[in-house]
């Protein structure tokens, strides 16, 4: 048998307006929005081989080189899901392997980055099995599509730019099953960066999916979902207008009502890690005293993303490496800035 092989790059993404919960198998309960980065990202290798085991779906996979078995069930929930779909899927050994450029589990959207990059070599391999014609904004739909079934946040990744999920009467052609590109951005977005401050490089302690789960019975659950569809109306605004202390204003209280959310679950926790809390304090210090157009957010984990735009892109890394790499765990910090999207890489 021809062994069949391809291998995408795909990178993680920064939601500006938060995705926190869900209404159906996952789809998501508010739109979102987020901006795809350009130096995080997961490579991702499919390898079709013959089956050796009697197992409907025969899975290998490796992490960094080494057996990962605790990431098999996720992306085992991906592969059953498509099966019926892409028969071939239960009709091989299914060789996977990824790598990641970042820490994973801490809260910098490896999910996303990975289970993008997982679907589309499941999409660009079944195209090439089952000889499909098919256009490049459906190629990228389909991916979209089957990402959000690994993780909500990855069909978000497999586009570059400024990219929303969800549907919402402010967004023309938003769907709950797909993300789509935003088109009207103001140029200056384009100059955005994002400084990943690694406060801790640890597996955080709880999963994504079990904070989502957390919010079914969340006594302020309707109250932030309508805050996310106000703040998603104020983003699109802010973006095509090219308003930055809007966009900030946003980020930020986005990031903090995320947060709020876990801390008053049922039962409650924080992701906080006592130099994240540093680290905000001297982020306002340093933009009340510079008045520099600087922002923070925050995923669902200890680390900040520190926003700003590139004409102030000299001032402020000498000042994190002046002040704020104190707090990163081994001083570890991560530039990036907007990114065009994933990458075939064979």
């Amino acid at each position: 048998m021809e062994i069949n092989k391809c291998k995408w790059r795909s990178p993680s993404n920064i939601a500006i307006v938060k995705y926190w919960g869900k209404k159906g198998p996952q789809l998501p309960a508010n739109p979102s929005i987020s901006f795809t980065l350009d130096n995080v990202a997961t490579e991702m290798t499919l390898e079709l081989r013959p089956k050796t085991l009697d197992n409907d779906i025969e899975l290998h996979f490796l992490f960094e080189g080494k057996p990962k078995p605790a990431f098999e069930p996720k992306l085992l929930q991906l592969l059953n899901k498509a099966c019926p779909e892409m028969k071939w899927i239960g009709e091989y050994a299914l060789h996977l392997s990824s790598t990641n450029n970042f820490p994973y589990g801490t809260g910098i959207a490896s999910s996303a980055s990975s289970m993008s990059a997982l679907a589309l070599c499941m999409v660009d391999m079944n195209r090439h099995i089952n000889k499909l014609e098919m256009s490049d904004d459906l190629f990228y739909e389909q991916a979209s599509f089957w990402s959000r079934i690994g993780s909500g946040s990855a069909c978000r990744s497999v586009y570059g730019g400024f990219v929303s999920w969800g549907e919402d009467t402010h967004l023309p052609n938003s769907s709950d099953y797909f993300a789509t590109p935003l088109k009207s951005i103001h140029p200056v977005f384009k100059g955005i960066k994002d400084v990943i401050l690694v406060v801790d490089g640890e597996e955080k302690a709880v999963s994504s999916t079990k904070g989502h789960g957390l919010l079914n019975e969340h006594p302020y659950a309707k109250a932030r979902f309508e805050q996310a569809f106000v703040n998603t109306s104020l983003l699109i605004k802010a973006l095509k207008e090219g308003d930055l202390a809007a966009f900030g204003k946003i980020a930020e209280q986005e990031a903090l009502a995320l947060h709020a959310m876990m801390l008053t679950s049922d039962p409650g926790f924080f992701l906080f890690k006592p130099n994240t809390i540093k680290v905000l304090d001297k982020i306002n210090e340093f933009k009340n005293k510079t008045g520099i157009q600087l922002f923070f957010t925050m995923d669902a984990g200890p680390n900040v993303h520190l926003l700003y735009f590139e004409d102030n892109e000299t001032q402020v890394l000498e000042w994190i490496a002046k002040e704020l790499v104190v707090y990163c765990a081994k001083e570890q910090y991560i530039c990036s800035g907007l990114g065009n999207g994933p990458l075939k890489l064979s």
